[in-house]
């Protein structure tokens, strides 16, 4: 009985810090006076709509993507700076499997796996775990890190080479 009440006073103290200190939060939206005197004015309106911001591009978007999923998925193996571990996982670094002309080599290493070099364990296919848009995404991001140069890996192409290989 002793240690419910202990407990049930520390956790109302706790709550009653958490809720004083987000009310003691404000958002001022109005500049004071001295701000808004350094302030430079704004423009002027002009007769035309502003233009709508421009979309990030693709190759952005894909690379933070895929260096997320190359984080979660790769990276236990391959490491994060990409070199592998000596005579257990390869290393992607400067690798003419990642860099090859179109990306084919690597896209098929991830969809099926790769079990070519004794000196290197099995890796495991993602075909039945990763989408067309993921694969892209990851095989973009290890072809443009490193220091490898590779172009852009596209959904249409993991998924017209996912039906070649099944």
């Amino acid at each position: 009985m002793k240690y419910s009440f202990l407990l049930l006073a520390a956790t109302a103290t706790l709550l009653g810090a958490c809720e004083s200190s987000q009310t003691e939060t404000t958002t001022r939206t109005e500049p004071s006076a001295t701000e808004a005197a350094n302030q430079a004015p704004a423009p002027a309106p002009s007769a035309e709509a502003p233009a709508a911001a421009a979309p990030a591009t693709p190759a952005v978007a894909v690379k933070l993507d895929g260096s997320a999923l190359y984080a979660s998925t790769c990276q236990a193996c391959h490491q994060a700076s990409g070199q592998g571990l000596p005579n257990a996982f390869p290393s992607l670094v400067g690798s003419p499997r990642v860099n090859d002309a179109d990306g084919k080599q690597l896209v098929n290493i991830i969809l099926n796996g790769y079990n070519e070099r004794d000196e290197y364990g099995v890796m495991p296919g993602y075909a039945g775990s990763m989408s067309d848009d993921k694969v892209a995404a990851v095989a973009t991001h290890v072809r443009n890190s490193w220091g490898n140069k590779g172009s852009e890996v596209s959904a249409d192409f993991v998924r017209k080479l996912r039906a070649t290989t099944k």
